[in-house]
């Protein structure tokens, strides 16, 4: 044993010497890029101490092991993952509260995961009516390993499994779990994003160890074209590349001349969301200097997965993603974001690729490993009808609602609900199965503009009538929105606000929306007068939300109605603001941190419209009560479980009317909607837009689909005193339903409503309110 540790100090001591030797020998400088006339050898080897601990650190290093707890056991085996089954989260779960924990205020003392546990807050998730806590994101941020701490905003950029110091450790969420457990409330989390950040994997695949470099959308650039690639202050920042050098890299056989998601046809975005970059020149294992280009979305600092590479690390990254967040952690909901992979497949300039692959592929596969570990799917990306229609057959349990947003928030904008109803209907006429949505209020990530199902239909439309209809919508919408921008953005205190529309998406929170309609473009522009108003908004678009099937998701900030940063507030001029920071602003949900003016990592605390949560509590026409009562009632109703039905024909431009088939008891699901869904027409074509199932003989529709209630919600976006009247016997199963039983009406507001009729409903509502009527059985025991 002696002779061979002297022998293994002997063999390292002739290898230090050979490559000591080596280097005097090789000693090349490594030329700026752009230089061809340099050729490149063995300058030195990257350290390999370094390398060893960047693989402790790396995610597909780390997958191996969570591997090795399910492979070989019965644990994948012990629940089925298909078909999507979103009934148990509904039952147990209906409303979500969702945190972006890196905008929280908490004390220096106490983590995210320790305020989330805290029994007062506890207290105020149970008086609120809140069954679940969403938290997103809790992984390591790429941020700490960048050389631009500025790139871009921190925690969608995800490069590990544990939890990022912001938000605490395992055994504060330990702690936190236990306390969720003990409340009868679930967690969720995100799993890692389909765009990374760059990290430890990222560093050491530019290196070229091992299979690395397969876990990424990247290749190797020879050294012969590294004049064709840009130039990088300093080898791993990257730097976007124009079309015309990928075309030039194309030529070369190097790169696509074009991706699906890079084409303008391409719908899933409004705006190119992604590209290719470069690296600097990067000294590898083998010693030698490399240069990538490489697949990124959103910026450079976001390298996208490679989900269909044969070295299957991808596949290992993200299913290690789930091992330990629903398998290890006990996370309920699991969040999946897979932009970047949508559209990332090799296209002809003049051809569109298919439009999801491979991310449809990957959702489903996603999904279906989720389900076996217990756990419940929520694809948090929005999609068009197009790519949504195969995911709700096989895919995740939830999709994120892109039918009705961000056509409800537009409305509430405009006061107009043409794109709304447009929306509704397209999802009747194909049979949405509704239960399957998660209807989220705007948070964090602002509200996306793009509107794909709209570009879908003006290029791919059955008739060139459609075509040109969904085509002057999405341009009316466009053009309504920045009319709106505009006339709002005034001169702040130290200049011209920037407009809060970026890549498609309108950066803003939900008071700050119901602001923006008011005519306030920032903060400082709302008056004590406006109040009221962004109130009766906020709890508007809450009510049409709450009162559809599926999930339902109110942020953090909705509780407390931040609204939206500033420039000023984070830069030194408008030319250096990230709009995309504006709806981030910090806030405080205790009293712990009511003092706090930012957050640990320098986030400032934002403008709020109502004081805090515990104060509100005590004011019964609060917007949190208020809230409370709402989803009390959604609970009660068993709204989650239901089905939406159909449209009704409404008198104003500005009203919206529709009705949901409640569950007919405690534990029934209710009928799919594919049994009841027809064929519809389009908006303008007059007529109410209903989903129809026709009486055979003398059997009773109300039998056949075991409905016995129904919940009929009428909403008025605009800002004036409107009249509607409303058919509730529109169809055969809505006229035996209001036969069985007697009406009751409610507002937005979870107060009483008044209202006139029985088979006629005759309504009058006030500026943006919205009133619920229960047909049929109402059924407390729901």
């Amino acid at each position: 044993m002696v002779l061979q540790k002297i022998a293994g100090y002997l063999l390292w001591g002739v290898l230090f010497v050979v490559a000591g030797c080596a280097s005097r020998r090789q000693t090349t400088e490594i030329p700026a890029p752009g230089d061809p006339t340099t050729l490149l050898t063995a300058a030195r080897r990257a350290d390999p101490g370094y390398i060893h601990y960047l693989e402790k650190q790396s995610l597909l290093g780390a997958s191996y092991e969570a591997a090795r707890i399910v492979s070989g056991s019965g644990l994948a085996w012990q629940r089925p993952a298909s078909p999507p089954s979103p009934e148990g989260v509904l039952h147990e779960a209906d409303s979500w509260l969702y945190v972006h924990p890196l905008s929280l205020v908490t004390t220096r003392d106490l983590p995210v995961f320790g305020q989330l546990g805290s029994p007062d807050l506890g207290r105020l998730l149970e008086r609120s009516a809140l069954k679940g806590l969403y938290i997103a994101p809790t992984s390591g941020s790429g941020r700490l390993w960048a050389y631009d701490r500025n790139a871009g905003p921190e925690g969608e950029d995800s490069v590990q499994f544990g939890f990022s110091e912001a938000v605490g450790g395992e055994k504060e969420y330990n702690r936190l779990l236990q306390a969720s457990l003990d409340a009868h409330r679930l967690l969720g989390m995100d799993i890692l994003p389909a765009a990374t950040g760059q990290g430890p994997d990222f560093f050491l695949a530019a290196r070229n160890v091992r299979s690395y470099p397969g876990l990424y959308c990247m290749v190797e650039v020879p050294q012969a074209a590294w004049r064709l690639l840009p130039d990088v202050p300093n080898q791993w920042s990257g730097a976007a590349l124009e079309q015309d050098r990928v075309l030039e890299l194309a030529e070369l056989g190097l790169l696509p001349p074009a991706m699906a998601s890079d084409s303008p046809a391409f719908l899933l975005h409004g705006e190119k969301a992604g590209g290719w970059a470069a690296t600097g020149a990067i000294i590898g294992i083998d010693g030698l200097p490399r240069r990538w280009a490489y697949r990124f979305h959103g910026d450079p600092t976001r390298p996208v997965l490679h989900w269909e590479d044969p070295s299957q690390a991808a596949r290992q990254v993200l299913s290690a993603g789930i091992i330990h967040n629903v398998g290890l952690r006990g996370s309920a909901l699991a969040g999946i974001r897979l932009e970047g992979l949508y559209g990332l497949e090799a296209a002809a300039p003049t051809r569109v690729g298919a439009q999801g692959a491979p991310g449809i592929e990957a959702a489903v596969s996603l999904g279906r490993e989720i389900r076996r570990y217990g756990g419940w799917s929520w694809l948090r990306d929005p999609l068009p009808l197009s790519v949504l229609e195969p995911l709700l057959r096989e895919g995740p349990d939830f999709l994120t609602d892109s039918i009705t947003s961000p056509a409800a928030e537009h409305a509430l904008l405009t006061g107009d609900t043409a794109l709304l109803r447009f929306m509704m209907d397209a999802a009747l006429s194909r049979g949405v199965d509704s239960r399957r949505l998660a209807h989220a209020m705007p948070a964090y990530d602002g509200i996306p503009y793009h509107l794909p199902f709209l570009a879908d239909l003006a290029t791919r439309a059955s008739t060139p009538e459609m075509a040109r209809q969904a085509a002057a919508l999405r341009e009316k919408t466009l053009r309504e929105l920045r009319e709106i921008l505009e006339a709002s953005c005034r001169v702040g205190p130290k200049g011209v606000d920037p407009l809060p529309l970026s890549g498609g998406t309108l950066y803003t929170t939900s008071a700050g929306l119901a602001a923006l309609a008011l005519g306030a473009g920032n903060a400082e522009a709302v008056t004590r007068e406006m109040l009221p108003m962004i109130r009766r908004g906020h709890l508007l678009l809450a009510f049409f939300k709450a009162m559809q099937p599926g999930l339902f998701l109110v942020s953090g900030q909705d509780l407390v109605g931040t609204l939206p940063l500033s420039w000023w507030d984070m830069a030194d001029s408008s030319r250096d603001w990230d709009v995309s920071l504006a709806c981030r602003g910090a806030y405080s949900l205790v009293k712990s941190g009511a003092a706090l003016p930012a957050t640990a990592r320098g986030i400032p605390r934002a403008k709020t419209v109502y004081p805090a949560p515990d104060a509100q509590m005590q004011d019964r026409d609060s917007f949190l009560v208020s809230l409370s009562r709402m989803l009390a009632l959604r609970s009660r109703l068993a709204v989650a479980r239901g089905a939406l039905y159909g449209r009704f024909s409404v008198s104003h431009g500005g009203s919206l009317a529709f009705a949901v088939l409640l569950p007919p008891g405690k534990t029934a699901v209710a009928a799919r909607q594919g049994s009841l869904a027809g064929a519809v027409s389009l908006p303008g074509q007059g007529g109410a837009f209903f989903a129809r199932r026709e009486q055979e003989g003398k059997r009773s529709v109300t039998a056949d689909t075991g409905v016995d209630s129904a919940l009929v919600v009428v909403c008025n976006f605009s800002r004036r005193r409107v009249n509607e009247s409303i058919d509730l016997a529109a169809t055969p199963l809505l006229a035996q339903i209001l036969e069985k039983g007697d009406m009751t009406a409610f507002s937005c507001e979870g107060t009483t409503a008044v209202v006139a009729g029985r088979r006629i409903l005759k309504l009058t509502l006030d500026p943006w309110q919205a009133i619920g009527v229960v047909i049929g059985r109402e059924g407390g025991t729901r």
